[in-house]
C-alpha cells in the first residue's frame, strides 16, 4: 500500500479517536448523555408529548442544568422520533429566558397575564 494512504488512515483514526474521546469525557463528567449535550449537571423535570408533526411523533423534555455560576438555567429538548432515526435538538435558556417564553406560552394558551386561571371559553 501507499504510505501516503497509510498516514491519511491514520490521521482519520486519529481524529476519530479524539472525537471519541472527548463524548466519553462530557459523559462521564455530566453523569448523562442529557448533560453531556447540555454541558451541564441535569435534572429531569418532565416531558410533554406533543401533537404529531409529519406522521413524526415529538416530546419536549424539560431539565433544570446546575452550573457553577450563581444562577441555574434551564434545557429543552426536542425529541423527533421516526422509522429509523432520531433527532433530538437541545436548548438552553437562561433563567430569565425561561421565564418569558413560560408568560409567553401561558399568553398563548389564553392565560391572561397575572392571572394563574385559565381564561374560560
Amino acid at each position: 500500500m501507499h504510505p501516503v494512504g497509510n498516514i491519511v488512515n491514520y490521521a482519520f483514526l486519529a481524529f476519530l479517536g479524539v472525537i471519541v474521546c472527548v463524548v466519553l469525557y462530557r459523559l462521564v463528567r455530566y453523569r448523562s448523555l442529557a448533560g453531556a449535550r447540555f454541558g451541564a449537571a441535569t435534572v429531569a423535570l418532565g416531558e410533554v408529548a406533543a401533537a404529531d408533526s409529519f406522521h413524526m411523533p415529538v416530546r419536549v423534555r424539560v431539565h433544570s442544568l446546575e452550573s457553577a455560576v450563581p444562577y441555574r438555567g434551564v434545557g429543552l429538548e426536542f425529541v423527533a422520533k421516526a422509522l429509523g432515526h432520531i433527532r433530538v435538538m437541545p436548548v438552553t435558556l437562561s433563567n430569565a429566558q425561561a421565564l418569558q417564553l413560560a408568560k409567553l406560552l401561558s399568553e398563548a394558551a389564553g392565560e391572561r397575564p397575572g392571572n394563574s386561571l385559565r381564561e374560560s371559553d
